[in-house]
């Protein structure tokens, strides 16, 4: 009988693993859209600055 708590905790465990891993996985996305969308700003102010100092964008 001592196999069968074992193996309850381990599949809690899964589970648990499971649920963390999904909402690091929707955080990871959600950091990665942050991501991009900094670059694209970035982009575009480099896009802007670049007529005005020759320079190519931000200081």
């Amino acid at each position: 009988m001592a196999t069968a708590p074992a193996a309850g905790t381990a599949s809690s465990k899964q589970k648990l693993m499971h649920k963390l891993s999904k909402s690091a996985g929707q955080a990871k996305v959600g950091i990665i859209k942050s991501v991009k969308n900094m670059q694209n700003h970035i982009e575009r102010k480099d896009s802007t600055h670049s007529q005005d100092n020759g320079k190519g964008g931000v200081q």
